[in-house]
C-alpha cells in the first residue's frame, strides 16, 4: 500500500447567501474539450474537465446528487442523473457554492470564509496527484467537515486537498452536506413529513459516489480512509457505527469528536421543528408552507429558534441541530456504540488537542471568570455531581478561573469519551486483530492564521492541527509531525498488534 501524509485539516467558513434554486452548471460540448486546459476523467454521470494547478489535478463542483430543491427539499438526497449522453462535458473548475448557512465568522477568522451559498450545494470535489492514471490505484482520503453541522463547506481553501494530494500521493476527496435546518429538520413521522437526518445521507451518497468513481481518477476503492474533525469527527464516528455505511470506507481517523454533546431523541428533534414553523408563520408539519421560505429564510429562523429555545438541554445548546437517534439512519449515541462493542471491526485513530475548550471558554468569557461564576457553571452543567467534579476540578490560586474550565471542558466534551472509546475498542479486540491508535495534539499555536482570535495565540485551540492551502499546518506546525502519525497510521508497517493501545 502506498505511503501517504495524514494532514488534519480545519478553518470555518462565512458564507454569504444567495438566492436559493439549482445552480447553474457549466459545460461545453465534449468535441471542444481539449486536454491541454485541464485533465479529463470520465465518471458515471459522465466527463469532467479539471484544472492544473501547482501540484495536483483538481476536479471542483461535481454533483453528486439532484439539487435539494423544491420538492426535494426535506427529502433523501437522489444520484445525479447522467449528462454525459448529451455530449457535454462538465466543467469542474471553479469552487463550488456552499450549503446556506448563517454565522460562521462569528465564531472563526473569516479567510477561510467561502462567499456564495445555493440550496443547490451537493457537490464534491477531487484533487489527485499531477501523474495519476486510472491504473495507479492510489489510496483515498475522504474528508467530512465540520462545523456544528451547521455552518462551513467541504470546499473551504482551508481544507483544500492539492497539498495532501500532492505531497502524500493520494486521491483526496472533500464535499458538501446539508446543514442546519435543511438538513436535519424533523416535523413528524408521516411519509411528507421532514424527518431528519439528510446530511447523514448525504455523506453517505457521497462515500456510493466515491466507491463507483474513484477509480477513474486513479484512486482505489479498496484503499479508503474516512476522516473529520468536530463535527465531521462526530460523522465518522457515526459511519464507522453503521452498518449501512461498512462497505464504504476501510479505516477512519476520528479527529476532536465531542462525544459528550449528545444526539436530540425524536421527541427534542420534532420540537426543535415546531419552533421553526412558528418562526417561519407556517403551521406545524405543513410542509408546502416549510418549502415555500426560502432557503435564507429557513437558515435566519433556524439561528434564531437556537438561540431562544430554553428548553434545549444545556448541551444541546453547542449543536441545536444535528443528527437525532432514529433507528435508521442512526441507531445509538456513537459513544454508546463503541463502548457496547456495537462498530466496525477496522482500523481506527482518534485524538483530540490538548486545549479544545480554550477557544469556546474564552469566547464565552472574555473577562475574568470568579470562583463564584465557576461554581455556577459546575451546578448547571453537573446539577447532580457539581460537588464530585468540584472536587476533581478545583479553583485554581488565581483570580481568573478560565484555564480551570477549559481543562475541565476538554476532558468532558472530547478527551473523556475519547479515550473510553479507544480503550474499550482496545479491550473488544482480539490480539491481531485490527488496531487502534489514540492521539494528543500539544504543540502551541503560533499567532498566525488565528487573525484577532487573540486568545488562541499560544494555545492549543479546537483545530489547530490543520491545514491551509498555503500548504501551512495551522498555525506554524511541522509537516513531519503529519508524515509520522500517517506512517504509523496508513501504511500500516505496526502490522504486529497487540492487545494494548497504540499511542502516536
Amino acid at each position: 500500500m502506498q505511503q501517504t501524509y495524514l494532514f488534519f485539516i480545519f478553518l470555518a467558513l462565512e458564507l454569504v447567501h444567495s438566492p436559493s434554486g439549482a445552480r447553474a452548471l457549466r459545460f461545453v460540448a465534449s468535441s471542444d474539450v481539449s486536454k491541454g486546459q485541464g485533465p479529463v476523467v470520465v465518471t458515471a454521470q459522465g466527463p469532467v474537465q479539471g484544472i492544473y494547478r501547482g501540484s495536483a489535478n483538481i476536479f471542483y463542483g461535481i454533483p453528486y446528487a439532484e439539487p435539494p430543491v423544491g420538492s426535494l427539499r426535506w427529502k433523501p438526497p437522489v444520484p445525479k442523473s447522467p449528462w454525459g449522453s448529451t455530449g457535454r462535458t462538465l466543467l469542474g473548475i471553479t469552487l463550488p457554492p456552499a450549503c446556506p448557512q448563517v454565522g460562521c465568522t462569528w465564531y472563526t477568522p473569516p479567510r477561510g470564509c467561502i462567499n456564495v451559498t445555493s440550496e443547490d450545494c451537493l457537490f464534491l470535489n477531487v484533487f489527485t496527484p499531477l501523474n495519476a492514471t486510472n491504473l495507479a490505484h492510489l489510496s483515498v482520503m475522504v474528508f467530512i467537515h465540520g462545523g456544528q453541522f451547521t455552518i462551513l463547506s467541504g470546499a473551504s481553501p482551508n481544507w483544500d486537498g492539492e497539498f495532501m494530494a500532492s505531497q502524500g500521493n493520494v486521491v483526496v476527496v472533500n464535499f458538501n452536506y446539508r446543514l442546519g435546518a435543511l438538513g436535519f429538520l424533523v416535523t413528524g413521522k408521516q411519509s411528507d413529513s421532514a424527518q431528519g437526518n439528510y446530511g447523514i445521507m448525504d455523506q453517505r451518497l457521497a462515500m456510493t459516489w466515491v466507491q463507483k468513481n474513484i477509480k477513474n481518477f486513479g484512486g482505489n476503492p479498496d484503499e479508503v480512509t474516512l476522516f473529520g474533525q468536530s463535527a465531521g469527527g462526530q460523522s465518522v464516528a457515526l459511519h464507522f457505527t453503521s452498518e449501512k455505511s461498512n462497505a464504504l470506507f476501510k479505516r477512519a481517523i476520528v479527529e476532536s469528536a465531542p462525544f459528550a454533546l449528545p444526539f436530540k431523541n425524536y421527541g427534542a428533534a420534532k420540537l426543535l421543528g415546531d419552533y421553526l414553523a412558528d418562526a417561519l408563520g407556517c403551521l406545524r408539519e405543513h410542509m408546502a408552507c416549510l418549502r415555500n421560505a426560502s432557503a435564507d429564510q429557513v437558515a435566519w429562523a433556524a439561528v434564531k429558534v437556537a438561540e431562544s429555545v430554553a428548553s434545549l438541554q444545556l448541551l444541546e445548546l453547542f449543536e441545536p441541530w444535528g443528527p437525532y437517534v432514529d433507528g435508521k439512519e442512526v441507531l445509538v449515541q456513537p459513544i454508546q456504540a463503541f463502548l457496547t462493542g456495537n462498530y466496525q471491526r477496522k482500523p481506527v485513530m482518534m485524538g483530540f488537542t490538548s486545549e479544545e475548550a480554550q477557544g469556546f471558554v474564552c469566547d464565552v468569557w472574555n473577562r475574568t471568570l470568579t470562583v463564584l461564576e465557576y461554581k455556577a457553571v459546575l451546578l448547571a452543567t453537573f446539577p447532580e455531581h457539581a460537588a464530585e467534579v468540584f472536587y476533581m476540578y478545583p479553583p485554581l490560586p488565581t483570580d481568573d478561573q478560565k484555564p480551570r474550565l477549559v481543562t475541565l471542558a476538554t476532558d468532558y466534551l472530547f478527551g473523556c469519551a475519547t479515550k473510553a472509546a479507544v480503550e474499550s475498542i482496545s479491550h473488544s479486540n482480539s490480539p491481531g486483530s485490527e488496531p487502534v491508535w489514540l492521539y494528543v495534539f500539544n504543540r502551541t499555536s503560533s499567532p498566525a492564521g488565528w487573525g484577532n482570535v487573540t486568545f488562541c495565540y499560544w494555545h492549543v485551540c479546537h483545530g489547530a492541527e490543520l491545514t491551509d492551502r498555503e500548504n501551512k499546518v495551522l498555525p506554524g506546525i511541522s509537516h513531519g509531525y503529519y508524515t509520522v502519525i500517517l506512517h504509523c497510521y496508513i501504511s500500516q508497517h505496526a502490522t504486529n498488534r497487540t492487545s494494548y493501545i497504540q499511542y502516536i
